[in-house]
């Protein structure tokens, strides 16, 4: 049995065998090696660069921060103040699910999910 602990910059591995540290700078066909051999645990994951070692994540629909931009810009140039501007939070959210992780922890999504869905390319 292994725990995988994703953290800011990289995961961890931890099997009862070994213990191997991984960073955003390692090879992409390793890692996912790695992950496929070593998960025993689901994870979810709500960044893009790692979402492929999850199970599952939602993730921020970049379209939605385009046009926040594209607009907020517009009324910067229009002469409002960016401090008469207030914060915003994404409203959107994507669902992404790694079906080749579901198959190897003998997980099944409901269909409705599934539907929704979008899928983790390898």
């Amino acid at each position: 049995r292994g725990i995988l602990i994703i953290g800011v910059g990289g995961f961890i591995i931890v099997t009862n065998q070994c213990v191997k540290l991984m960073t955003l700078t390692w090879n992409m066909e390793k890692g996912m090696r790695l992950v496929a051999e070593n998960i025993t645990i689901p994870i979810g994951k709500t960044s893009h660069s790692m979402i492929r070692y999850a199970l599952a994540g939602t993730l921020k629909v970049s379209r939605e921060q385009g046009e926040w931009a594209a607009k907020t810009a517009l009324q910067i140039l229009a002469g409002k103040s960016p401090k008469d501007i207030p914060i915003a939070t994404n409203k959107q959210a994507k669902l992404y699910l790694n079906m080749p992780l579901a198959k190897k922890l003998n997980i099944r999504f409901p269909m409705e999910i599934i539907d929704n869905a979008s899928f983790v390319e390898k």
